[in-house]
């Protein structure tokens, strides 16, 4: 499979963040905590994933994740 093969991406959010969306795009983890947004992530598996990773620079909270997915699944396509 090639990344011009790929026709669709899901995201899920909740229904109050389309405005920002459409306006902003979709946003990262730190970026989107700059701004007003109403998160859906389990806080508790935020709060576990910033005492496991202190210091540590945590891919998908500086990257917007559905690139980060895309960017897997086309590496792991490539091996086969």
């Amino acid at each position: 499979m090639n990344i011009k093969d790929i026709t669709q991406l899901y995201y899920i959010t909740d229904i109050a963040n389309l405005p920002s969306i459409l306006k902003k795009g979709i946003l990262s983890f730190n970026q989107a905590a700059k701004i007003d947004h109403k998160s859906i992530a389990e806080e508790g598996v935020q709060e576990r994933r910033k005492k496991k990773y202190r210091g540590q620079i945590i891919i998908c909270m500086i990257m917007p994740i559905y690139i980060l997915m895309l960017i897997i699944q086309c590496l792991a396509l490539e091996d086969t």
